[in-house]
């Protein structure tokens, strides 16, 4: 009994270190620059945007490029195009607003990021055309202003690839998602300031959402807490909670966590308070949504 008890701590441990060590560790592979050309930045230009013109996945450009945050891009600076041929005319997308674009009418289910994925624009001048103050309070009918879209395309719900093949059912008086058992639900209210994707470093695993000290940390779905405590780089006090499908979720930088190991909770039920423990530069959660051991954007999974 002793035994088996040990065996499952060195388990639970193993896999709690595969989830934090695998966050400090960029994928460097891509890196090493091939065939391409070096496009010259000019005003009103976006990564997005010149991703786009270029016909290349915008990842692979941020990383090779080095670039720590794509809102600062510099007039002047020089940004490696991997696989082009030739330099290529990039729109200015932040000054259409008078020029080509489409009025998009929102629908039940759509979000300003799979609006933006499918009409392929930048999401921040889309934002910043249409003067949003919170992306996650779209109204059904309300108009969206695409800058450069030549018509109105059909925006489809979205399905996350872990979910290709499973029921996603509307909960209306929450209006968030689940996956047959998983239900996914905001964990706090407070600004994202940091994106999944590439941080300054390395690969930035989840999502920051800024909140004062103490603000109430809900778990976002139902399962079973199998880490909660100080974890190691940088994070904090952390929780991790195992969820059906063999989904994971992670809650880092709290001031106090307040479940224990082995210990089951309900969507929405408090489990720890907003801090700054470990590395962090402010008060904030850091939020991860994992699938077995892979970190997954987390935004189509909370904003569906």
């Amino acid at each position: 009994m002793i035994y088996n008890r040990i065996i499952y701590k060195l388990f639970v441990l193993i896999l709690i270190l595969s989830f934090l060590l695998g966050c400090a560790i960029g994928d460097l592979s891509s890196r090493t620059r091939g065939k391409g050309v070096y496009h010259t930045v000019e005003r009103g230009q976006t990564v997005w945007r010149i991703a786009k013109t270029y016909g290349v996945d915008i990842r692979p450009l941020i990383r090779v490029n080095h670039l720590s945050d794509t809102k600062d891009l510099k007039v002047g600076q020089r940004l490696f195009i991997p696989g082009a041929k030739r330099v290529q005319v990039v729109d200015d997308i932040s000054s259409q607003r008078g020029g080509g674009g489409v009025y998009h009418t929102v629908e039940k289910g759509q979000t300003i990021w799979r609006i933006a994925k499918t009409y392929e624009v930048d999401i921040r001048p889309l934002i910043r055309v249409n003067h949003l103050s919170d992306t996650k309070d779209l109204k059904v009918g309300q108009r969206l202003f695409i800058p450069g879209a030549e018509r109105v395309l059909d925006v489809s719900l979205y399905i996350p690839p872990h979910r290709k093949g499973l029921s996603v059912i509307e909960d209306e008086e929450k209006r968030s998602y689940h996956v047959k058992d998983v239900l996914f639900r905001w964990p706090v209210k407070g600004k994202i300031t940091s994106l999944f994707g590439i941080g300054e470093k390395r690969r930035h695993e989840g999502i920051d959402i800024s909140a004062p000290k103490g603000t109430p940390i809900s778990a976002a779905a139902d399962g079973k807490v199998i880490f909660s405590g100080r974890g190691p780089t940088g994070y904090g006090r952390i929780v991790i909670i195992k969820h059906p499908k063999d989904f994971f979720t992670v809650y880092a930088h709290n001031r106090k966590n307040l479940v224990s190991m082995d210990q089951y909770v309900k969507a929405g039920e408090k489990i720890a308070e907003v801090g700054d423990s470990g590395r962090t530069t402010g008060s904030h959660l850091h939020f991860e949504i994992r699938f077995k051991k892979s970190s997954v954007d987390p935004m189509p999974y909370l904003s569906l």
